[in-house]
This record gives structure tokens, C-alpha cells and sequence, in this order.
């Protein structure tokens, strides 16, 4: 009985120690392999202008371009914070821009069955507009000078930040 009583200890403690190792291995996994890593891309900086064809940055004091790419993991986890935006800017000036490096698809429709409408969509290569990775925002005035750019999927902070900016 005693026996028994300090390999069901054992056994307890062996599987206690198991289940806490596991844990941890499962959430090493999931931050190295599930959550967006930080990027080192570099965004567009202020005061570079961006010109690509059919961009007319006049039609609006400020301009969203959101540059993006069919099948872009992180560009596709920013669509509800893009469609927030949509929603949320709608009627106020803010004019968004969906930039796609062309690939001779009509990506209208890609938009729509994340629920977005209502905005314009534009086609350029990546180094066109300065940009190195997707998703990444930039903002411009109406000449076409970026005055903000976020690269990467955006924590909740950083899409408060965007807010922000279009608020100011």
C-alpha cells in the first residue's frame, strides 16, 4: 500500500510536469508560427510623394491607399479593420484606395466577399509606391505626400493610432 501510494505520486507528478510541458511547446508554436510577427519593413516616410497611374490625389485633402495582394495572409486579417474604416470614414472626405500589384485579375470582387464596397481600386507594382511588404496603409494630402504610413497587420493599438490620425 505504501508502494502504491508513492507511485501514484509519481505517476501524479509525472503527469502534472507533462501537461505543463506541453503548454508551453503549444504556445511557443502559436506565437512563433500563429500570431503576426513585428516587421521591419520600412513604410513609406512622410514627405515622399506617391504617384502611380490613375492616382489622382486631388479628388481628396486626404487619401488612404490600402496596399494589398490576393492571398496575403496578413492582408486578409485586416480586412474587418478596413472594412471598419470604410464604414466608419464614409461621407467625410476620406477618400480609400485599394492598391493591388497587377496581376490581370479584377479584384472587385475580392473586396466584396470581405464585405467591402464603395472603394476605389487601383493597380501598381509594390516599388510604385514605395512600399516593401503588404498589407501597409499610407495616408496622403491632396499632393500626393505621404504624411503617415503603418506597415504589417496592425495590433489594436497601432489601429487606434490609424484612427487617431484620420481624426486629427
Amino acid at each position: 500500500m505504501v508502494f502504491e501510494n508513492g507511485r501514484n505520486r509519481l505517476d501524479l507528478i509525472t503527469n502534472i510536469l507533462t501537461i505543463i510541458v506541453a503548454v508551453v511547446f503549444i504556445a511557443m508554436a502559436v506565437q512563433r508560427y500563429a500570431l503576426p510577427a513585428e516587421t521591419s519593413l520600412k513604410a513609406p516616410p512622410p514627405g515622399r510623394a506617391i504617384t502611380f497611374e490613375n492616382f489622382d490625389p486631388t479628388a481628396s485633402n486626404r487619401n488612404v491607399l490600402l496596399v494589398m495582394m490576393k492571398g496575403c495572409r496578413f492582408c486578409e486579417e485586416s480586412m474587418v479593420f478596413y472594412r471598419s474604416l470604410l464604414e466608419q470614414y464614409r461621407g467625410t472626405g476620406v477618400r480609400f484606395i485599394a492598391v493591388f500589384p497587377p496581376n490581370g485579375e479584377d479584384l472587385d470582387g475580392y473586396l466584396i466577399q470581405y464585405g467591402i464596397t464603395g472603394m476605389d481600386v487601383r493597380y501598381s507594382e509594390l516599388s510604385g509606391v514605395d512600399v516593401q511588404g503588404t498589407p501597409t496603409i499610407i495616408v496622403t494630402d491632396e499632393s500626393g505626400i505621404v504624411t503617415k504610413s503603418w506597415v504589417g497587420k496592425l495590433s489594436k493599438e497601432k489601429e487606434k493610432e490609424v484612427i487617431a490620425f484620420l481624426n486629427s
